[in-house]
């Protein structure tokens, strides 16, 4: 199998990201309505699910059941502070891996080189209350940001490239400064046609 037909396996583990097989070169292409409803039947993983239909399958083939048995660790990143379980899923784009642990916190790391790139921490209110215990279940990839939901009920963006805050809004009614409040965000946001559902 030659170098240039090679491509990414992700497989989520708690804290840790195992990558095997290395695609070289990556393309830098924008992340847009275009390629996110193009996106399943391409080989990097830019949204929820995989696509709008969410199937969670790759149409990539390098990997057989000949050849499984091959595959090893290339790498792996600890991913750092949990608290809680492990359930969102990392997304890939232009050689990037994003990826959420818990109380929202987010992480670029660059596949390439095993680095991270930045780490964004919204400082949710560590007081939400959430009904399956402190959990992120993804973000969202879109028009050069990243969206966050925030446990807490607001959802950010925030720059792909640097991991600096873009803008953030409530996506529940604002608590009252110094109260608990009953709502709190666990899934991954999607996108589409400029807006953040």
């Amino acid at each position: 199998m030659s170098t240039q037909r090679m491509k990414w396996l992700l497989v989520a583990a708690p804290g840790i990201f195992l990558v095997s097989w290395i695609a070289l070169p990556f393309q830098t292409r924008k992340i847009d309505d275009g390629a996110l409803k193009r996106a399943e039947k391409g080989t990097e993983w830019m949204t929820y699910g995989q696509g709008y239909f969410e199937q969670r399958h790759t149409r990539m083939d390098q990997i057989t059941p000949a050849n499984v048995k091959q595959l090893s660790l290339a790498w792996s990143f600890e991913l750092g502070e949990g608290g809680g379980k492990q359930e969102g899923t990392p997304l890939f784009a232009n050689g990037i891996i994003y990826a959420q642990t818990n109380w929202s916190i987010v992480v670029a790391i660059d596949a390439r080189t095993q680095k991270e790139i930045w780490r964004y921490d919204p400082m949710a209110d560590r007081t939400t209350r959430m009904c399956c215990g402190v959990l992120s279940r993804g973000i969202a990839l879109y028009e050069g940001k990243v969206l966050v939901p925030v446990n807490d009920g607001r959802i950010e963006a925030i720059d792909m490239v640097t991991g600096k805050l873009i803008w953030s809004s409530w996506a529940v009614p604002k608590r009252e400064q110094g109260k608990t409040s009953p709502y709190a965000i666990t899934m991954a946001p999607r996108v589409g046609k400029g807006k953040v559902f």
